[in-house]
């Protein structure tokens, strides 16, 4: 059985570290900040995020939190729909899952600790190195931690590690210059909740809002909402010196309904900015090191599809199958992960990057009414693209041709209905 380093304790990291220990790896996980917590917005977890949690048995307690989200819906400003997207056009069965962090994080934590886990927090990882003995992992402080027989990276899309050790394989790892404003507030009358429905508007490419129900901290608690604001990176230091009475009213101008969340923001500090990177890489590890990067860290992207976190489960459900179909080859193992995504994270980093622009820019003239007239009716006028977008937006796809993707249906049992 392997040694294994995971550096970084956020979504991937704890998910991989899980399985391996669960596969009979001894795992440690190494943290740079002291006190490590959720960091994000609520997220979607789609379709394809259902099955890595199933096998990690935390399925049922996360449903309990989450919020079901049949619709994905967006609208200008007048109300003329653009985006329309119905899960169960695909399957009467099928639907997201709207969650917080902080609920997949405390679960994840608490398995950890059953396991016996080791967290090392406060621990800066700046290099990774490798002997006749393993692979080492160098702090900045000067330690140097190990041998290790594998090394994971999940340190997220700003990772600097990726870059010292991997960079002659790193393909970009760009800004979007659009970013993200976002607060999650009770959904007190829980009409979010009751619609389950992601709701969207949008003001030609420069403005776009909207509200994910979140589902919820503790059950006996109210239901909550993320409220997600569209901004300009160069922007966001203006936006911090503006009344925040300003801003609320620039949101209410576009959409009324965010009265009631608008009402529980008080101050800045209960809305936080998120810049999104496009980061490309291949292959996804380092054979002389015996390192992986998954998650953020390997392939972060826009959130325009809302794939981030499901795509980090698939990484360590995945790494953790390519290790068990080869028991005695670390080499081997990493080959396999990397072929075996390269088709499937392809895809969705290009399809984010050629959405993007039809939703967040300012760059292209006419993006915006050619979108709001032309994007609902194509996509709707033909079953078989209507099939392809849905099967996508599940997570389920595996390559750009109609045929490669993976069995969707196999996802839906009794214990998502």
């Amino acid at each position: 059985r392997m040694n294994v380093a995971v550096i970084g304790c956020g979504i991937v990291g704890q998910s991989s570290s899980l399985f391996l220990r669960r596969s009979g790896h001894k795992v440690q996980v190494f943290e740079r900040v002291n006190d490590p917590k959720p960091v994000g917005a609520g997220f979607l977890l789609q379709p394809s995020g259902f099955r890595p949690l199933k096998r990690l048995g935390v399925w049922d307690e996360l449903h309990q939190y989450g919020t079901k989200i049949e619709h994905l819906k967006g609208k200008t400003k007048s109300g003329r729909i653009v985006v329309d997207i119905n899960y169960t056009d695909l399957d009467p069965n099928l639907y997201s899952l709207g969650c917080n962090r902080g609920s997949l994080y405390s679960i994840f934590s608490r398995e950890m600790q059953k396991l016996d886990i080791p967290i090392h927090t406060g621990c800066d990882v700046i290099n990774v190195t490798k002997t006749s003995d393993g692979s080492f992992l160098k702090t900045s402080d000067g330690e140097t931690i190990g041998p290790f027989d594998l090394v994971i990276v999940g340190d997220g899309s700003k990772s600097k590690l990726r870059q010292t050790i991997h960079g002659e394989h790193m393909r970009r790892a760009s800004q979007y210059k659009w970013g993200t404003l976002w607060s999650i507030v009770d959904d007190i009358d829980e009409r979010f909740t009751k619609e389950k429905t992601l709701w969207q508007t949008f003001k030609k490419t420069e403005k776009m809002m909207g509200f994910l129900p979140t589902g919820r901290r503790t059950l006996d608690k109210h239901p909550l909402v993320t409220l997600f604001w569209s901004i300009r990176v160069e922007d966001m230091d203006a936006w911090r010196n503006r009344p925040l009475d300003a801003w609320k009213e620039v949101v209410m101008n576009l959409n009324a309904d965010a009265r009631p969340i608008l009402d529980q923001i008080h101050d800045r500090d209960q809305i936080i900015m998120s810049s999104y990177l496009d980061v490309r890489m291949f292959p996804y590890h380092n054979h002389k090191l015996n390192t992986v990067f998954l998650g953020d860290c390997a392939h972060a992207m826009s959130p325009v599809l809302g794939q981030g976190v499901n795509l980090a489960l698939q990484d360590a459900m995945i790494l953790n199958d390519a290790i068990q179909s080869n028991p005695k080859s670390i080499s081997d193992a990493l080959n396999q992960y990397s072929n075996e995504r390269k088709n499937a994270l392809k895809f969705y980093q290009n399809v984010s990057r050629w959405l993007n622009p039809w939703f967040q820019s300012s760059y292209v003239p006419g993006f915006g009414l050619t979108r709001d007239l032309f994007f609902s009716p194509i996509t709707n006028a033909s079953e078989y693209l209507k099939k392809y977008m849905l099967i996508a937006q599940c997570g389920a796809k595996t390559g750009f041709m109609p045929w490669q993707h993976s069995d969707y249906r196999f996802w839906i049992d009794e214990e998502t209905q």
